[in-house]
């Protein structure tokens, strides 16, 4: 089907919405919602789960955002 005015007000309204939840997080939150916006192909195998590839992808992104956090940790 065409996308439509509405549909597109839809779509702004809830990046309005998510991105006004985003900036309520806690600092210790961290935030993977568009940890997998410019990756292309398939990264679920249904509507929730991700497949291998996406879990690596994910794995990925949140090993980089913690990475300092676990550092601090193991120092002395």
């Amino acid at each position: 089907p065409p996308v439509t005015d509405r549909d597109d007000a839809e779509e702004q309204a809830k990046r309005r919405s998510s991105e006004a939840a985003r900036a309520e997080l806690d600092e210790r939150v961290v935030d993977v919602s568009d940890a997998l916006d410019q990756v292309d192909g398939p990264l679920f195998y249904d509507d929730v789960h991700l497949n291998e590839r996406g879990a690596r992808l994910m794995a990925e992104h949140l090993y980089d955002q913690l990475r300092p956090t676990l550092r601090a940790a193991r120092s002395p």
